[in-house]
């Protein structure tokens, strides 16, 4: 059986601004330290913060940014959630990235309660 390691970021995020970009400097710093671990996890609204004012389209530019890192890398990578804006409505949407990126079509996970 082979060793699967997981490793978490957890990291100072803004509110008001994106935090794609740090958190694309922690996952490098992060793999240069441990590069022998198969998935990372961020935490939950690390990319774009807590305010709904901030909802993506999913899929969009924030998962294929994460795609191309997962891809660069080799791992699997849940980026945290995001808010998901859906019309009208917005959710609260958690994406999974596997290692095999080729693949993709990333499983996604979206909650049935519905923030507004």
């Amino acid at each position: 059986m082979k060793p699967f390691s997981i490793a978490g970021i957890q990291m100072r995020t803004s509110a008001a601004n994106s935090n794609v970009d740090a958190m694309k400097l922690k996952l490098d710093l992060l793999m240069n330290i441990y590069p022998w671990v198969d998935m990372v996890m961020f935490s939950e609204l690390c990319a774009y913060g807590p305010l709904t004012a901030n909802a993506q389209v999913v899929p969009g530019e924030f998962e294929q940014e994460m795609c191309a890192m997962a891809a660069k890398h080799g791992i699997w990578l849940l980026p945290g959630s995001i808010f998901e804006k859906k019309g009208d409505l917005i959710y609260n949407t958690a994406t999974v990235i596997p290692k095999a990126v080729w693949w993709l079509d990333t499983a996604k996970c979206s909650p049935s309660i519905r923030m507004k």
